[in-house]
Order: structure tokens, then sequence, then C-alpha cells
């Protein structure tokens, strides 16, 4: 889909009969500008400092929303804190996660991919989608002299939260 990200996410809507109202408008064009991975808290201060009025509820309705039409992508990198970033139709990538300081640093591997497809074929699995994140420390703390301690609380054994659902499913036996 060609144009801005804004009027990709107008088009998107309109194409799922979804009604582009003045808060709604305010709140994807917000998103839209922010740069990397941000949480809903962190959208609404910029909103305010901005002097641009935001309910919490009304921002959190809409970021669903926008998941759920596939306009941005939730993140979870640490424990109980979803990010989000805006879908840009471009590669795939995935993330590296500093445990010191919270740096992400996004990446493409084609060997990592290769392998993951290798992988789902060997057991019959199609995917539809994937989430790798590489918890660790980043260049910068590694030249500060930080070491590696106790596995950090930012590792978290569970997928991103997908809208509409609770919780993982569990593998059935055959």
């Amino acid at each position: 889909m060609k144009g801005t990200a804004a009027e990709r996410v107008d088009a998107a809507l309109r194409e799922h009969g979804v009604r582009l109202t003045a808060p709604r408008k305010t709140i994807l064009d917000a998103a839209v500008r922010m740069r990397g991975h941000f949480t809903a808290d962190e959208l609404l201060e910029r909103m305010h400092a901005q002097g641009i009025p935001a309910s919490k509820a009304t921002l959190y309705r809409t970021l669903t929303l926008l998941v759920e039409k596939g306009l941005l992508e939730p993140r979870e990198f640490e424990r109980g804190s979803l990010r989000y970033e805006v879908a840009s139709g471009a590669e795939h990538h995935d993330h590296m996660i500093c445990t010191d300081c919270g740096t992400v640093h996004e990446f493409v591997d084609d060997e990592i991919e290769r392998l993951q497809a290798e992988a789902c074929d060997r057991f019959g699995f199609r995917m539809l989608g994937h989430s790798h994140r590489i918890f660790g420390l980043c260049s910068r703390c590694v030249a500060r002299g930080r070491a590696a301690g106790a596995a950090p609380s930012a590792i978290t054994a569970s997928p991103p939260p997908v809208p509409g659902r609770r919780g993982p499913r569990r593998a059935r036996p055959a």
C-alpha cells in the first residue's frame, strides 16, 4: 500500500469499515509520528505534552483497534510492558534487547529465517508469524563493564498478547 503512514492507516480503517472519528484520527496521527517502540503511556504523555487532549480509555481502545487491523505491532520486551511499533510493511525484523539499559536493536538475519522455516517444515508446522527476541547486554553496556548477572526480569516465556485471545493455547496430544 503506497502513501504516507497516515494515508495507509486511513485507507486500511476505511477498508475494514471502521469509522475514523476525530479522537481516533488524533491518536493515529500521534502514533504514526512516534519513533521506534513506544508504550501507550509514552504516547499519551507525548500527546499531553504537545497540548493534544486524549483520554486513556480512548487511547487504549484505539491502539487495540490498530493492532487488530494490522497497523500497529505489539511487542513485549519486558514482563508486563507492551510496546508498539508502526507496521511499516517493510521486511520482517527481530529484536535484541539490552537488559541493563533497555535499548532495543532491530536486526534481520536471513540464516535465522531459513532455520526457522526448516524447523517448521520438519515438524509439519505452518508458521503464521513469529517474534524473535534476544536478551543480553548491548555494546555500550559491555564497554561500561556491566556484567551479565542472574536471569533478567525482562525475560518472559509467554508470547506477546494477541488482541481477542485470553492466554496461550496449549498443544493437545495427538
